[in-house]
Parts: C-alpha cells; sequence; structure tokens
C-alpha cells in the first residue's frame, strides 16, 4: 500500500482525493492542515472542500441552515443532508454534486488558460467530511487507486472539549 502511495505522489498529473470521516467534535481543521502541508511537499496543490458546503446552494429544503450557535449549525446541516438523501434515495448525493463540481472547475480553468494541458496537473481534493458509506463508495469508484477515506476518531470528553 504504501508503495502504491509513493507512486502516486510522484506521479506528474495525477489528481488524488482524500475522504475525511469523523465524529462531530472530532479535530479535522488539524488533520486538513497536517494533510495540506504533507502534499505541499510533493508539489500537490491542496483543496478543501466542505460538502457540507453545498447543502446552503439548496433553497428548497426544508431545513433552515443556521450559522450559530455551534449545536444549531452542526444540527440543521445534519437533518439537510439526511433530507437531501432521503429525497434523493442517494446516499452518495454530496459526493457525486462535489464530483460533477470539480469536473466543471477544471473545465472553467482549462478555459480561461489557468490550466496549461502540457504542463503537470499535481491537485489534491480533501472532501470534509464524509458522512454517509455510499459516499465513500461512489468516490472509490470515480477515482480509483486516487482516493484515500482517512478516518479520525476522538473521545467523547475530547470531542465535547473540542466543540
Amino acid at each position: 500500500m504504501l508503495e502504491h502511495t509513493e507512486r502516486l505522489l510522484r506521479d506528474k498529473g495525477s489528481e488524488l482525493v482524500f475522504g475525511l470521516v469523523a465524529p462531530v467534535g472530532a479535530d479535522l481543521d488539524w488533520l486538513t492542515a497536517r494533510l495540506s502541508d504533507l502534499l505541499k511537499l510533493y508539489q500537490y496543490q491542496p483543496k478543501l472542500i466542505r460538502l457540507s458546503a453545498l447543502l446552503q446552494k439548496l433553497p428548497a429544503l426544508a431545513v433552515n441552515l443556521r450559522e450559530e450557535p455551534e449545536a444549531a449549525r452542526l444540527d440543521t446541516y445534519m437533518t439537510a443532508g439526511n433530507e437531501l438523501r432521503e429525497r434523493t434515495k442517494s446516499g452518495e448525493i454530496l459526493a457525486l454534486w462535489a464530483v460533477s463540481q470539480l469536473h466543471e472547475d477544471r473545465l472553467r480553468a482549462q478555459d480561461d488558460g489557468r490550466a496549461n494541458p502540457d504542463r503537470e496537473y499535481r491537485r489534491a481534493l480533501i472532501l470534509r467530511s464524509i458522512k454517509h458509506p455510499d459516499e465513500a463508495r461512489a468516490l472509490r469508484a470515480v477515482y480509483g487507486p486516487g482516493f484515500f477515506l482517512i478516518s479520525v476518531s476522538a473521545s467523547r470528553t475530547t470531542r465535547i472539549e473540542y466543540l
């Protein structure tokens, strides 16, 4: 596994995708920062995507998304994600939506000259945070060996303190 990962990191033009999984209150900020630093060592440009942020683009959801207090923010975003999955009968809906947006971003970058096809393309996407097993399965199907699922855990006490 480590040899495969090392080969991918050194491959010119590879796009890597990291899906982060964690319980509410686990410190994903720390993990995201460390992962970004490591990727930069291999000349990858990390791009963080919060899957929950996609929910802000759906005004038709019956959930009023709140940004504070933190407990209300977490509750409303989790409820909205669950509602979207129920409505669409798709556990992977947010992951596939993110993949679609990333594809559109790539095409836009090529159209406006930011992405040079003759140059190395080394982007690492960090998807925060995977909440349904179908999301991980869909990302594995799309990105194959370029997809890495990273799970973080923390004690209940640590998570409560972090929140």
